[in-house]
């Protein structure tokens, strides 16, 4: 059973941004956040649990909102759209 619900809509995100988990573990470092590729990897695979600051974390490296990191349709098709003009 996973334990989260957004790991996928990570993956999904870092791939947007075409980062790769390398890439993201780096850009958190960056913001001073401790996670490296295999903690991201456990995160997208739901292996490993994801805390409410995380959340706060990953959508601030993403540079997306917290609303965008669950798997909601609307706003699945809103991020595609943006993204489309970044």
């Amino acid at each position: 059973m996973k334990k989260n619900l957004i790991g996928n809509r990570i993956r999904q995100i870092r791939t947007l941004n075409e980062w790769t988990q390398p890439q993201l573990a780096e850009q958190c470092q960056l913001h001073g956040l401790p996670y490296s590729r295999e903690t991201i990897a456990k995160f997208e695979n739901g292996i490993r649990k994801i805390h409410d600051y995380e959340i706060v974390d990953f959508a601030k490296v993403l540079n997306c909102s917290i609303l965008d990191l669950f798997d909601v349709p609307e706003v699945d098709a809103e991020l595609m759209e943006a993204r489309k003009f970044s």
